[in-house]
Formats: structure tokens, sequence, C-alpha cells
């Protein structure tokens, strides 16, 4: 197969977006760019696609809690960080996306790029934080592992003591209700500690 060597129709993006402080991440499916808000991160993906006579840049964008995944990193200790975006599983919207598609004889101009950057700085300032980790724990039990995590951690980030103490009895007695092998009685013991001293 011929390779392509068609330049990328999207520098402008990844130039404005270095320039605006944003980090970059390489991953591999895309480039990974993430900016600091408060205690939050404004993560966003993008991965370029050429087809025959144009080139499509996907983007997806979340927000991504400090103080949620250092609660998880206290509940599933282990060498590399915890890693738990708000992510909705529960309800939308909590994390957006974007197919931008322009043909060979277009250019994706600067001031394009900055209308993208903008519309996704704005949509990560406009989250309500704890109102999306109270949604996380107020949802049922979801059916991975690694949602479980994050439903532990919001449940010990809200305080919820009560509904944790329930699981640890549950545990106890050899009932894992819908908790993957993931997660053990350990972690419900540290996530009902740290829920007590939050409550």
């Amino acid at each position: 197969m011929k390779k392509d060597t068609r330049t990328s129709k999207f520098f402008a993006i990844y130039k404005i977006l270095l320039i605006g402080g944003w980090e970059e991440h390489r991953t591999d499916v895309g480039r990974c760019f993430a900016k600091g808000m408060g205690n939050e991160f404004l993560v966003l993906n993008l991965h370029e696609t050429f087809l025959k006579d144009s080139q499509n840049l996907a983007a997806n964008w979340f927000l991504h809690s400090d103080e949620l995944s250092e609660i998880g990193q206290e509940i599933f200790p282990n060498k590399q960080r915890t890693w738990l975006p708000l992510r909705a599983f529960i309800e939308a919207p909590q994390e957006q996306q974007a197919l931008v598609s322009v043909s060979d004889k277009e250019e994706y101009s600067a001031e394009d790029a900055e209308k993208l950057i903008g519309k996704i700085t704005a949509w990560g300032q406009a989250v309500d934080v704890k109102r999306t980790i109270q949604n996380i724990a107020q949802a049922s039990i979801p059916n991975v592992g690694g949602a479980q995590l994050k439903y532990l951690a919001a449940l010990a980030y809200v305080g919820d003591f009560n509904t944790l103490m329930d699981y640890q009895a549950a545990f106890q007695k050899g009932r894992r209700l819908n908790f993957t092998p993931m997660i053990t009685l350990e972690m419900i013991d540290r996530a009902v500690d740290i829920a007590l001293e939050r409550a």
C-alpha cells in the first residue's frame, strides 16, 4: 500500500493548544492534551484520519477530577496514578465529542481552531463537578471494574459511609453483590474509612 504523504491540515489546533498552556501526551491512537482548571483537568483526545479526498479530526473531551482520583488511589493503591475521569456512565453530557472534516482543497484556519478550543474550554468551565460526583454516587453499582472503583471513590467523596458499610457487611458474609473480582473487601474497608473522615 502506498504511504500517504499528505501534510496534516490540523497543525493550527496543535500549535494553539501548546501556546495556550495545554500539555501534550502521546497515545497509541492519537494525541492527548490536558489543561489544569483548579482542582480539575480538562482532557482533549484528538485522532486524525486521512481519507481519499479529505482529512478528519475526531475529538472527544472530558473533565478529570484530581480529588476524586486521589481518593481512588487511596482505595486502590498501585504504582501507576489512578485516573478517574468524570465520564458519564449514568447521564450526559459529561463527555463531549466532535468530528471536523476538511477537504483537500480547504484549509483549517487558526480562527477555526480557536473557536473549537474555546467551545471545549467553556464546556469544561460549566461542568458542575460536585453535582457530577454526587450523580455517580447516587447511581446503582456499575458493571465494569474501573467504573466500580470510581463509584466507590464517589461514595467516599460525598461521605456516604452508610452505603459503603452495607457493602462491607455484605462482603463479610461472602455476598459480592454486583462487584467484579477487582473489588475487594480491603478496598471497601478503605472507602469506609475515607467516607467517615469526610462525613
